[in-house]
């Protein structure tokens, strides 16, 4: 059978087209596959599929999977230590930089900064988002700057309370000036409420009557802050003794599609603890589930903020002691030497 003229041109036409094998993961577990993606700031992304062009708000993207990335970084994700992988990425993404390929830029900076929290060096780790927002300043990463600082100090307790609300202010302001999408504002909002709570300013029912209010403006909208928020709903039923519920809530939680990693290994810590405080005397059981728990979070959230893997680590090796299982004295000798050797400067690992 003969082709047609029509048939013919949309071969010539689809063979043209570049590759398009890029992939956006979004918040709420969905994926768009086989794309290539043109643009990624704050404001959206962009991709074409199939010589169509498209674009989604930035609050909705989980992360993202790019070939071109790939390949301008392949030297640093080929790398045997991270201080090779290091010194890649930042090579490259100068040249980036200086050839005003600022769409690649921008991941070689978040790859930089990824590594230097893996291994607590927090200030350079800052400098250099800072950083990425003056010679990328329209990326798609910049919340990452606050996101990054306010992990960090609310993680230290009430010592870095202060600062956390600092930084969720500042970032409140920014995406309120610059008018960036609704869900960076509600996150900004979620950080400062989380900053009251950590620095003791919070009574109970104040923070669950402003959590509901947060649940309502975000769940089935911007799931990635309605996931946290569901964090700390779970968390405060723990903490007022409704086990059974909390427990619920963090296996939900853990167990969604799409969930950010800092926020899986907050609901496999949280689920952990509730079942750490199930245990007892007669009934061990509940002490190997924690144990369980812990460990996923160790295993499956590799890029969750180094100080809940190594609470989590911490606390494996106390639901062993706890369990007194089939060689559970050595596990919770490996883990604490697990625990020293990949986070040595953890006040976990000093305890």
């Amino acid at each position: 059978m003969r082709k047609t003229l029509a048939s013919i041109f949309a071969l010539v036409l689809v063979a043209a087209l570049p590759a398009q094998k890029d992939t956006i993961y979004w918040a709420d577990g969905t994926t768009v596959a086989k794309v290539r993606i043109i643009n990624f700031t704050w404001t959206e992304i962009k991709w074409t599929k199939s010589g169509r062009s498209e674009s989604r708000s930035s609050d909705q993207v989980a992360r993202v999977d790019c070939e071109k990335v790939k390949d301008a970084y392949r030297r640093g994700y080929g790398a045997s230590d991270d201080d090779e992988a290091y010194s890649q990425f930042r090579m490259e993404r100068e040249k980036q930089v200086k050839s005003k390929k600022l769409f690649i830029a921008q991941f070689g900076f978040m790859e930089e900064a990824n590594l230097l929290m893996g291994n607590q060096e927090t200030g350079e780790c800052f400098a250099t988002l800072e950083l990425m927002t003056k010679e990328c300043p329209d990326s798609g990463f910049c919340p990452e700057l606050y996101r990054m600082k306010l992990g960090y100090y609310l993680s230290l307790g009430k010592k870095g309370a202060a600062n956390a609300l600092k930084v969720a202010n500042a970032y409140l302001n920014t995406a309120q000036t610059k008018a960036w999408p609704d869900g960076f504002l509600h996150e900004a909002r979620f950080f400062g409420l989380m900053a009251e709570v950590v620095g003791g300013k919070m009574p109970e029912d104040k923070l669950k009557s402003g959590l509901r209010g947060l649940l309502g403006d975000t769940e089935g909208v911007y799931p990635r802050v309605a996931n946290q928020v569901k964090l700390q709903v779970a968390d405060q039923q723990r903490r007022q003794g409704e086990t059974a519920a909390s427990k619920k809530s963090y296996k939900d939680l853990a167990d969604q599609d799409g969930l950010d990693e800092s926020t899986r290994a907050g609901a496999l810590l949280g689920l952990g603890q509730a079942q750490l405080e199930e245990g007892n005397a007669t009934n061990r059981e509940p002490y190997r589930d924690a144990l369980l728990s812990f460990l996923r979070v160790y295993i499956e959230a590799e890029k969750a903020p180094s100080d809940m893997r190594a609470k989590a680590l911490y606390f494996a090796s106390q639901a062993c002691e706890k369990w007194r299982g089939q060689d559970s004295a050595a596990m919770g000798r490996r883990l604490r030497g697990y625990l020293r050797r990949d986070f040595p400067g953890s006040e976990w690992a000093k305890r």
